[in-house]
């Protein structure tokens, strides 16, 4: 257990299984998020630009590396997103839960739009998603990615 209260054994037994409508890994490094874009005064104008652009690239090569062989999941998708923080030498070892900034509509949206095209078409097919922010000692984040079965069983 890394002080998250997530197993590691556990985490890697969904890595195991080859599941062509289930994707689970880990983002090693502390959870971004996404930030507006910036302008700026120029000479020749206002330009617009990504403050992020790199940091987004190298997200999507980290995922990338673990979709080899894989296409994007169509359809209805489920997105379960864990963010581990480190935790500060502040808090206690007793509080699991990370309460303060960054918000939990950021952490996502950063993977959402890193996932598109190599996770999913699109990340407007996420119709279902579970968030959780721990502390841990080790940060990082842990996405699971399921398609949802379309199909009225009523």
């Amino acid at each position: 257990m890394d002080g998250s209260g997530i197993t590691s054994e556990n985490h890697k037994a969904h890595l195991a299984v080859n599941d062509p409508n289930r994707i689970s890994f880990t983002l090693p490094g502390k959870p971004n998020t996404k930030l507006r874009a910036r302008s700026a005064r120029r000479k020749t104008g206002i330009c617009v630009y990504d403050p992020q652009r790199d940091d987004k690239e190298t997200v999507r090569w980290q995922i990338r590396s673990r979709m080899v062989g894989r296409k994007p999941l169509s359809g209805p998708l489920s997105l379960s997103l864990v963010c581990v923080f480190k935790r500060p030498k502040s808090r206690s070892k007793d509080e699991i839960y990370h309460t303060s900034k960054p918000d939990f509509d950021n952490l996502e949206k950063w993977i959402g739009d890193a996932g598109n095209k190599i996770l999913w078409h699109d990340d407007s097919q996420i119709a279902e998603s579970s968030f959780l922010k721990v502390f841990g000692d080790v940060p990082k984040t842990i996405l699971t990615v399921r398609r949802l079965d379309d199909t009225n069983k009523t």
